[in-house]
């Protein structure tokens, strides 16, 4: 397929499911090998039609949970398919969830001083937080429940702790001052 330089939009594609793209550069001498370095895509931008049996149509998450599970951050919650949308977060989960949707980097093993009661299933999210200065809590705390201030420091930093404008809310006196280093609740 022929794209501009800088972009280029694939149609048709499956709302589920994963693939992987090539890139080939064409001008007046030929084309090039294909890329070494494929990115592997998966889209669903989100869906109306609810992916999880707990999940009604047309409410503010539908489309949410959708994409979520379209792009393997979440498929379930416990091998079930229930989303539980009213469930809480533990830091554990969060740390899946976070190691997912960047991409499931390569990670060194680490530990922390509660390795041992890290799930299978989030302990290479919690190596790559702890690498990539996301978190550096020790003990991880995995059954910790996340805070919303705890998850927007997670965010921000995941996003690589951008200059943002200063905004206030009602409760502002609540959120301390630095978003640095979340701790445990």
């Amino acid at each position: 397929m022929a794209a501009p330089a800088e972009s280029c939009t694939i149609e048709g594609l499956a709302e589920t499911g994963s693939f992987t793209v090539s890139v080939v550069a064409v001008n007046a001498s030929g084309s090039s090998v294909p890329s070494g370095m494929s990115q592997v895509v998966t889209p669903g931008g989100g869906s109306p039609v609810p992916q999880f049996d707990d999940v009604p149509a047309n409410v503010f998450f539908t489309e949410a949970t959708s994409m979520l599970k379209a792009r393997g951050i979440t498929t379930g919650f416990a091998q079930s398919s229930d989303f539980k949308p009213g469930g809480l977060v533990t830091r554990a989960q969060m740390a899946a969830f976070l190691y997912r949707m960047a991409g499931q980097p390569a990670v060194n093993t680490c530990t922390f001083r509660d390795q041992a009661q890290i799930p299978v299933f989030a302990q290479a999210g919690a190596c790559w937080l702890k690498a990539n200065r996301i978190t550096d809590n020790d003990p991880f705390n995995p059954g910790g429940l996340v805070t919303r201030a705890q998850m927007a420091a997670f965010l921000y930093r995941m996003a690589g702790q951008p200059a943002v404008n200063t905004c206030t809310f009602r409760d502002q006196a609540q959120i301390r001052s630095s978003p640095r280093r979340e701790r445990a609740g």
